[in-house]
């Protein structure tokens, strides 16, 4: 479990101040039992003789969306809100064994690990924020598989609502991609569907070492 240090600037009680430490490191390190089931109990759980590969989209490289962010900004010269509106990258991981990384960072490896299966031509992720997060909130998405280089975000929103480049992947080429069994995810027993693979390949993974 994860240890947080916070400072305060204001008095007050101290036996609360500490209560409050307390319960923020149990929520901001712990991963819950509810977010451990939609894993272990579902078609989400890893396991590794069953192959996720699909030939229809690519696994050696990352798929990678144009967010854009439309959203205000206070002008306290004019006291008025101005209008603004950011681009960004965000990168995603299908490797071939069913593991997911979401928002994956190119230049130091970080990223949102979870998984993957696909039926058809539809493609359900989930990803899990890491033990010791504020938040342990856990992210279900689903893409559809245009072509072998192209994915479509699919939204319960109108589409519509919803600018072009938000919702359509490219896929990159990488041949670096971070490694999914140095992932905490991957070396958590829950996340296995069978927990007597998951001692197998721990043990393998401590023999390699």
């Amino acid at each position: 479990m994860a240890v947080t240090t916070i400072h305060f600037r204001y008095g007050g009680n101290r036996k609360m101040r500490n209560v409050f430490i307390f319960v923020l490191v149990l929520f901001s390190s712990c991963i819950t039992r509810q977010s451990k089931d939609r894993f272990r109990n579902t078609s989400f759980c890893f396991a590794p003789t069953r192959t996720a590969t699909v030939k229809a989209f690519s696994s050696n490289g990352y798929y990678q969306f144009e967010q854009v962010l439309d959203y205000r900004i206070g002008n306290t010269v004019k006291g008025e809100w101005e209008p603004k509106t950011s681009r960004f990258k965000v990168n995603m991981v299908f490797y071939p064994d069913g593991i997911f990384l979401f928002s994956y960072d190119v230049k130091n490896g970080f990223g949102f690990w979870g998984s993957y299966y696909v039926q058809k031509d539809t493609i359900y992720v989930q990803y899990l924020n890491p033990p010791g997060s504020m938040s342990n909130g856990l992210t279900q998405k689903k893409y559809k598989i245009i072509d072998y280089n192209t994915l479509e975000l699919l939204d319960n929103r109108d589409k519509s609502d919803l600018p072009e480049g938000d919702k359509m992947a490219k896929f990159i080429a990488y041949d670096a991609l971070p490694d999914p069994s140095k992932s905490w995810l991957k070396n958590k027993s829950w996340f296995w569907c069978n927990r007597e693979e998951f001692k197998k390949w721990k043990a393998g993974q401590k023999e390699n070492y």
